[in-house]
This record gives C-alpha cells, structure tokens and sequence, in this order.
C-alpha cells in the first residue's frame, strides 16, 4: 500500500464486552495489504490513539427517500430540524407541490374540453340524424303513394304499369339508402364518442395519480427516532439536504438511526495503523 493512502476502518463508538473481556482492534499486514481484525484485549497490549474526523452510523437504520415522483421536480420546502425527536407518523418533511397543482389544473381543464367536444358532438349529430330522419319519412310518403299508384294501374295498360313499378323501385331504393345512411351516422355518432370517452377515462386517470402524488409530497415518518440528515449527492456536491434542494427520484435524504447500534466510519493514515 503507497504511503499516505487512506485506510477505512470501522471502529465502534463504545466498547464492546465478550465474556467481560474488552475488544479491540488489531492491524496486522499478512501480505501486500493490511488487514483490521477484532481480537480480545491482553495485558501486553499497547493502546494508539490518533486525532481523526469521522461519520456517525448505525447498524439496522430507518432511511427515509425522496418521494418516488417521476417526471415532476422534488424541491424540499420545510424539514424537521435535524436531532428532533418524532414519534411514528410525524411529518419530518414537506416538498413543493406547485407543479403537480399545476398539472392538476391543466388536466381538468382538457377534461373540460373533451366533455365539451362531447356535447358539441352529439347536438350535431342529433340535427343531422333528425335531417336524414325526415328526408326518410318523406321517401316512405313517396313509397306509400307509389305503391298506391301501382296497384291501381290496370293490368292491361302495360306502358304505364311499367312506369309505375320503375317509380315504385326507385323510391324503395331511396328507402334503403336513407335508412342505410342513418344507421351509419348512429354508428360514426357511436365511435366518436366512445373515443372521446377514452380520452375522458386517460385525463381522469392521470389526474387521480397526481392527486395521489401530492399526498406523498408531505413525508412521514414511518418509526419513531432522532431525525439526522445524511451526506448526499446533490448537485455534484456531498452534503446534507436543506430547504430549496431538488432531490432525485427516491433519494434517501433523512435517517433515524438505532442509537443501541452504532459505528464510527474514520480514515486513518499508514503510519497509524502500523502503529
């Protein structure tokens, strides 16, 4: 190992017993790297002591994310002052919920739309229908007077029966057109709204999950402990969370540690450890 590098050492915050005898730790360097291991206490033992800085963990920690959002910002508005002591279900952190608000908003506003696009739809296609449907009863008249006029031309006139069954075949003709012709206006009227109606369903959907988000914007705790605020990685720096920070997708930001298990991460140079 080069001189100088950096050795991570996890040493406990208090001392540990085993059978009433004390812990500690050995280094011993079997090879090309040194190796820290926990060994009882003896007589002849020497204790190194060495200033250093260090990190505060525990073993078996509640950690508490950012809310698991896509898509919209997670900007931190107010957070439970760090060493606080919460109980179960204490809020310790709220986030800005303006542009899921916003969101919201617009989407009930194309909502709106679409449901007027309905309206709009179906009165137009009422006073078309309502067109083919009287164009439909004034062929009927015609098929009826047609049909009249045929039955009561004489058998022996031929010329004009003929005329008569050529009129009569082309108003039942019309006939089945116009009614043709409105069944497919029923059905066009049919899936026009229908897909109008799905547009409805997504919009009303997508606002129902945004509701949803917005009550995750306001974290609880899910133990009961002493709030502290870990190192994070935010914005290309390390350091704690605070107000006005946009934090990432599910990012862990709060952590309430199990005070009965903890440890204290340091660095310690070659030259202690040797030692």
């Amino acid at each position: 190992m080069p001189r100088g590098k950096k050795l991570a050492l996890g040493l406990a915050v208090a001392a540990a017993l085993a059978g009433g005898a004390a812990l500690v730790a050995r280094a011993r360097r079997p090879g090309a790297l040194w190796v820290l291991e926990w060994t009882e206490a003896r007589r002849e033992d020497v204790s190194v002591a060495w200033r250093t800085g260090g990190v505060l963990q525990s073993e078996g920690a509640v950690n508490i994310m950012a809310p698991l959002i896509p898509w919209f910002r997670r900007a931190l508005i107010w957070m439970a002052p760090e060493g606080a002591l919460v109980r179960l279900g204490e809020v310790v952190a709220k986030f800005d919920p303006s542009d899921i608000e916003q969101s919201i908003e617009g989407a009930r506003w194309e909502r709106g739309g679409y449901r007027a696009q309905q309206i709009d739809l179906r009165f137009a296609y009422k006073q078309r229908l309502a067109d083919f449907q009287q164009k439909l009863d004034t062929t009927v008249q015609d098929q009826q007077a047609a049909q009249a006029a045929y039955e009561s031309t004489e058998f022996g006139v031929e010329l004009e029966r003929g005329k008569a069954l050529a009129k009569l075949s082309q108003i039942m003709a019309e006939l089945d057109l116009s009614r043709s012709r409105i069944l497919q206006e029923e059905r066009k009227r049919d899936q026009e709204v229908r897909a109008l109606d799905d547009q409805i369903n997504l919009v009303t959907e997508r606002i129902r999950l945004m509701s949803n988000w917005l009550g995750l914007l306001t974290v609880r705790t899910p133990a009961e402990g002493l709030v502290t605020y870990p190192p994070i990685r935010i914005a290309g720096q390390e350091r704690k969370a605070s107000v006005g920070d946009n934090l990432g997708y599910g990012q862990v930001f709060i952590s309430i540690p199990n005070l009965f298990d903890m440890n204290v991460l340091v660095e310690a140079g070659e030259d202690a450890v040797r030692r």
